[in-house]
């Protein structure tokens, strides 16, 4: 009897163990985990990387999410570059400003870094500095119908004219509606120019000057007395000047255009000196233009490019064939930018080249009786440049969608080295 029992009990034990079993090893039945330590790649709450005790070690959890650690400061470069810039400008061998899509920012290393001044809503379109106190200047803002401010296709559609008196330290709205032209220039604190319009209390109001029936492109006014127009006769173009702000106008150059007479952009540097680009017909990208100077007045002219283009036909001013003179950069027309009487450089755009487009400079040192393109392409769409004097100068590329570049020169142009990328 006893030993049945032993018997029993071993094999009731048997089945209980079997059930036991069973049921850890029933399908869908909830398993917990045991706790794992921390993954090495992955720090765990309350220390570093390499496992040492953070100061949040031993903390009470809470659901407030924490603060990202500081560590090592972004640079102002890091931080203030993160759109694409289209004006530039330069008052000395290191102090410089550059202009994008909401933002003003300034150098004093030449352009290798940046600090943001202003933030704002529209497109810096340009600037202008006075010569004579350069941290006096003005920037253009507008918000841009097209990829940037002075390309081809943008034009503002808002627009205010900005302030400084201190290097850009403080930047203020003089003028919140400011519909200017493509170019600003001031001439004193006072004193400043757009096309025809004149401001005589320093940008916040501005007025009209008379300027001829059909004028092509914008007047060029160096003065509150002396201005520049180009006038298109249909088959002939005509360059006028005024010597009483616009009231009377003199014509001082005639030429059959040749072709077509879209525009033109006119610059000097004193009222003696006068600069005008022509502006021709476009096809498949391409836009022929010539350039033309005059250091008397206007008493004579040299005409210093032309740029015929099987897209836009003849350059303005000379028949198919008939050019005599250099060609300029590029196949259409950039920046105009003389320095003085003697030294002017121009820029040249190549759209359809390369994979974003090819920017070229060419300049004078001799008042356009010889001309020199620059053999270095760089890429982009457009550009802007600014120098301060015929060796030393930087040249912003831009292009839609993409970072805008900035590049420096110390040997007039020849060669250009990369600076600074904006919107990277």
């Amino acid at each position: 009897m006893r030993n049945l029992r032993i018997v029993q009990l071993a094999l009731l034990s048997t089945i209980v163990l079997l059930i036991i079993a069973g049921c850890e090893d029933k399908p869908g039945a909830a398993v917990k985990p045991e706790p794992t330590a921390p993954a090495i790649s992955q720090p765990a709450q309350g220390t570093d990387p390499t496992g040492k005790p953070s100061d949040g070690a031993g903390s009470v959890p809470s659901s407030k999410p924490q603060e990202p650690s500081q560590g090592n400061p972004a640079t102002s470069d890091q931080t203030k570059s993160k759109a694409a810039a289209t004006a530039v400008a330069f008052v000395s061998a290191t102090e410089g400003w550059a202009g994008g899509n909401g933002f003003i920012s300034h150098t004093t290393d030449g352009g290798q870094h940046w600090d943001n001044q202003y933030s704002g809503t529209g497109n810096i379109a340009l600037f202008a500095f006075l010569s004579d106190k350069p941290k006096v200047g003005w920037a253009y803002e507008g918000e841009m119908n097209g990829p940037g401010a002075g390309s081809p296709a943008g034009s503002p559609k808002k627009s205010s004219l900005l302030h400084t008196v201190d290097g850009g330290a403080n930047w203020s709205v003089i003028n919140p509606s400011a519909a200017l032209g493509k170019e600003i220039h001031f001439v004193s604190e006072q004193v400043g120019f757009s096309g025809n319009k004149m401001t005589q209390d320093g940008g916040k109001a501005w007025s009209e000057l008379p300027v001829p029936a059909e004028i092509a492109g914008e007047a060029y006014f160096n003065s509150s007395t002396e201005g520049w127009a180009v006038v298109n006769k249909g088959n002939v173009f005509q360059i006028e000047h005024t010597k009483d702000a616009g009231k009377t106008w003199q014509s001082v150059y005639s030429q059959p255009v040749g072709s077509i007479l879209n525009g033109a952009v006119i610059r000097s540097t004193n009222k003696d000196d006068v600069w005008v680009q022509l502006i021709g017909d476009s096809g498949m990208t391409q836009t022929s233009y010539s350039l033309l100077h005059s250091k008397d007045a206007g008493k004579n002219w040299i005409n210093v490019v032309a740029n015929s283009t099987a897209g836009g036909g003849p350059a303005p001013g000379f028949q198919t064939g008939s050019e005599t003179v250099p060609k300029g950069p590029g196949n259409s027309p950039g920046q105009l930018l003389p320095l003085s009487q003697q030294t002017a450089f121009m820029l040249g755009n190549c759209r359809s080249c390369g994979d974003s487009g090819e920017v070229s400079v060419g300049w004078t040192l001799n008042a356009g009786t010889s001309w020199t393109n620059g053999s270095q392409k760089l890429p982009g769409q457009d550009a802007v440049a600014s120098f301060v004097n015929d060796q030393e100068g930087w040249l912003l590329t831009y292009a839609y969608s993409k970072p805008s570049v900035l590049y420096k020169t110390t040997d007039g142009g020849k060669q250009w080295s990369k600076l600074y990328s904006f919107g990277s």
